[in-house]
């Protein structure tokens, strides 16, 4: 099985303890609702639990998780992200920077499991 939602990244998760979201209480959807971000352990527990086990994680879209998560450089981080032009120059930046950035600020996470 392979899952790729958008997760707490270990960038997320400082913000969290920091307030920086306000936690959804339930039933009804918050006004500025944009998505939920899950805790990919957590979920890698529970399909455990349902006789899978997990065979990696790979968090990815850094460089987009980074921009969405950041003040700094927002604009110029933006651009960069959205850019569809033909440079190879600048798709090669894009991607060293979002693998770079991976790790820490990935907007998604796949995880890859095998039923037992």
């Amino acid at each position: 099985l392979l899952l790729t939602f958008p997760y707490l990244s270990p960038r997320r998760r400082r913000r969290a303890r920091r307030g920086a979201y306000s936690p959804w209480t339930g039933p009804g959807v918050p006004d500025d609702f944009y998505q939920f971000a899950l805790d990919h352990e957590g979920v890698a527990r529970d399909f455990t639990a349902w006789g899978f086990r997990l065979e990696d994680v790979r968090p990815h879209n850094g460089l987009y998780g980074f921009t969405q998560e950041s003040t700094f450089l927002r604009t110029a981080l933006r651009r960069l992200n959205d850019y569809r032009g033909g440079s190879v120059v600048v798709r090669g930046l894009r991607k060293v920077l979002s693998d770079a950035l991976d790790r820490d600020s990935g907007h998604a996470v796949l995880l890859v499991l095998r039923r037992l």
